[in-house]
């Protein structure tokens, strides 16, 4: 795997669903050892949990890359040269309509830039010669990202659909003012974080209170009643709240925290 234990080991097909266990999210991988060719039906497992705002990652293959995996980390035989994110989705039809439509847009990030890129899932796959949907994309570094495609032979991906912890009210989501961090692993300094927590799916007036954890360690399995005394001890802090008419409640202006800290928000019924 590409990295040491001092800086870390790049996240790849064969340790997605181990980083994201470790990090005490709950997720689903796409099963990549199912029949080839796979595109059709990732495409229709992507769209199944972006329709419930369920994050994904995946590794797509950029124009003019070598699409060589490390040794061993592209299981079954598949190609990738990059990580991405895959976070929203439009379509002409019902969002409940889980058929995936040649005009159904995605939107992804390039992993090189702060800006969303907007993909019809017609065009999401090619075969490793990068002649079909890929052919005109630009290839190189810093340019190739913002248009890759997926391997239309064996593919990859993980999709994150929460934390696991118990008894956590809502779906919460939290949005920071950062957009380059500084890489600590390099030796740069990290940064004081500035951030927004909002909860939704919450009872219209309903009692809560949001934890804030800082470090997995320290995050609980379980935020039910019995287990509230041991949430409070290991909490970094908390925010009492009230949800509004839309059954939404928000953390505004919080205290910031530190770019290279793991940072874990949910609320809990009172």
């Amino acid at each position: 795997m590409h990295g040491d234990t001092t800086v870390g080991f790049e996240v790849m097909p064969s340790n997605v669903k181990f980083t994201a266990d470790h990090l005490k999210l709950v997720s689903e991988e796409w099963d990549y050892r199912q029949p080839s060719p796979q595109a059709a039906a990732w495409k229709a497992w992507a769209k199944k949990h972006l329709v419930q705002r369920h994050p994904i990652v995946f590794f797509p293959m950029c124009k003019g890359d070598q699409h060589v995996c490390y040794p061993g980390s592209c299981p079954n035989g598949g190609a990738c040269d990059h990580v991405e994110s895959m976070y929203g989705i439009f379509s002409e039809h019902p969002l409940d309509d889980l058929t995936v439509y040649d005009t159904d847009v995605v939107v992804h990030t390039s992993n090189q830039d702060c800006y969303p890129y907007y993909r019809q899932m017609v065009t999401l796959e090619d075969t490793t010669a990068m002649e079909s949907n890929c052919a005109s994309a630009e290839p190189g570094w810093g340019r190739n990202e913002m248009y890759p495609c997926i391997d239309s032979s064996v593919t990859y991906g993980l999709a994150v659909t929460g934390l696991a912890v118990n008894g956590t009210a809502g779906t919460t989501s939290l949005v920071v003012d950062v957009k380059y961090e500084p890489n600590v692993r390099e030796g740069d300094s990290p940064m004081a974080v500035n951030g927004n927590v909002t909860v939704t799916g919450l009872a219209v007036g309903g009692s809560y209170t949001i934890y804030r954890y800082v470090g997995t360690e320290t995050l609980p399995s379980n935020a039910g009643a019995q287990f509230r005394a041991r949430m409070m001890s290991t909490a970094n802090m908390s925010k009492p709240v009230t949800a509004d008419s839309e059954g939404e409640a928000r953390w505004l202006n919080m205290p910031t925290f530190s770019s290279d800290e793991a940072v874990y928000h949910f609320a809990v019924a009172n």
